[in-house]
């Protein structure tokens, strides 16, 4: 409302108050101030006088304020306008990038094989002692670069999951069979042994790649970081069972290990961490990778473990899209 506006309803309201107050006057027997009222109503006058120039001020604010804010508008249309931009530039340059990796990775894969293939043969042949030796820590070295290959194709498809795909029940008992079998070999050469219990019954959809995942590196680390102790053999312990309360599921992967440090909980699933930089053991992408297929699930992850004794992994993961 303008100054003008303002001071034509003030006076008039003490217009219409002056009857008023000759009602109460003589009602009451008290008398009213009409000089107060009058002073009033001059100064409204006069008030009123010099509300023009007052009024074109205001008006040239006004139409100042409305040329900023034009003017802001653009800058921050301009502004939204080269974030886009930005963003679908970023979001080609990291399909590309997955694209390479899972390209890379794959064709890497196919030599590496081959290389292993080459030292079986060469271990069947070669009697000498020493060459043995050496074509040992060949194995080992081309059998690191695979894993490390195998990791980042995990990660590609990780990255390439979405909750929008078709999802399959999950049959958890044959995918850890599956893995029983496939790890068989190594578990037997060191002395551990598997075992898993799974809850009947359980209707949980998935994607299977991603929670074949979970399991692989679970158990690949479970035997990479296996105990050496005398007094017990190597075993790891899994169970899959229903959390109705809670509306998902638990998996709980139990070794007895070499532990892992306190001051490490939170460290353990970042990319690349090792918590023994000297260890031979590992390439610090197994745990990072098992945390990134549960957040894409909209789960959790927490550890327990005592060093040189246990560890245990609980994992949650909820039922999506209400298929409990």
């Amino acid at each position: 409302m303008c100054g003008s506006a303002v001071s034509g309803f003030l006076k008039h309201l003490i217009q219409i108050l002056k009857p008023s107050c000759l009602y109460l006057e003589a009602t009451h027997k008290r008398p009213i101030n009409y000089y107060y009222l009058n002073h009033q109503s001059y100064l409204l006058d006069a008030m009123e006088s010099k509300h023009p120039e007052k009024d074109q001020e205001v008006g040239k604010n006004a139409e100042n304020l409305k040329a900023m804010n034009l003017e802001l508008e653009k800058i921050v249309q301009e502004r939204t306008e080269s974030l886009l931009k930005m963003n679908n530039h970023l979001e080609l340059a990291n399909r590309e990038l997955d694209a390479f990796i899972y390209r890379a990775s794959h064709d890497f894969r196919a030599p590496i094989a081959s290389i292993n293939g080459l030292i079986n043969l060469a271990r069947l042949e070669v009697k000498d002692t020493s060459a043995l030796d050496f074509l040992e820590e060949i194995g080992k070295v081309v059998n690191k670069t695979d894993n490390m290959l195998r990791k980042l194709l995990m990660v590609n498809i990780i990255n390439r999951y979405s909750t929008e795909r078709v999802l399959e029940p999950i049959d958890f008992k044959a995918i850890l069979s599956n893995l029983q079998e496939a790890f068989g070999s190594q578990m037997y050469s060191v002395g551990m042994h598997m075992e898993f219990d799974v809850a009947p019954e359980l209707h949980y959809l998935a994607e299977p790649d991603l929670i074949q995942i979970i399991f692989y590196n679970m158990i690949e680390n479970s035997i990479a970081f296996r105990s050496h102790r005398s007094d017990s053999s190597p075993f790891i312990k899994v169970l899959v069972e229903d959390v109705a309360a809670d509306n998902c599921i638990k998996i709980v992967f139990s070794d007895n290990g070499m532990g892992i440090p306190n001051k490490y909980f939170r460290k353990v699933f970042r990319m690349f961490f090792r918590g023994n930089e000297a260890a031979t053991q590992g390439n610090g992408l197994g745990l990072y990778v098992i945390k990134k297929v549960i957040q894409k699930l909209k789960g959790r992850i927490k550890v327990e473990s005592e060093e040189g004794q246990y560890t245990n992994f609980y994992i949650f993961l909820p039922y999506l899209r209400g298929t409990s």
